[in-house]
């Protein structure tokens, strides 16, 4: 759990978690969703599901975490919703969904390649943080 990011301690001190007791503990957003993360990538399903998984999580335990599922053990599919497409890169196979309909599929090299809707919506983030990794305050229509 600690490498997830969790601190053992939260659980130990109070074994009831949310508004269930006047003694329980409430987590903030971020930890009641990376004890969420925990049960899913701990658990020995072959199938995980993953909506905006770090939505609420810090940009630093966001890379801990995209590291600690790159580097998981095991034979498992997994499937990841999300908006954030540098967490994307490493995947096998991404599917773009445009219109209710699969816009677009391939692998990140594939896909910016091709210079379609992926490649544009990737490129559109990565203006965010500039050459240097500052902020870049560059919209687009």
């Amino acid at each position: 759990m600690q490498s997830l990011g969790i601190d053992p301690e939260i659980l130990s001190r109070n074994p009831y978690l949310g508004r269930v007791h006047r003694s329980s503990l409430e987590l903030s957003e971020g930890q009641w969703q990376k004890l969420l993360l925990a049960r899913v990538l701990l658990d020995e399903s072959p199938f995980k599901i993953l909506d905006e998984p770090t939505a609420s999580i810090d940009p630093l335990q966001e890379a801990r975490l995209y590291s600690y599922f790159d580097s998981m053990p095991g034979d498992f599919t997994s499937l990841m919703i999300t908006h954030r497409l540098g967490a994307v890169i490493n995947v096998n196979n991404i599917l773009v969904l445009a219109d209710d309909r699969i816009a677009e599929t391939g692998s990140h090299r594939e896909l910016i390649k091709r210079d379609g809707r992926y490649a544009r919506m990737f490129n559109a983030q990565k203006r965010w943080y500039g050459d240097q990794g500052g902020w870049q305050p560059q919209y687009l229509p």
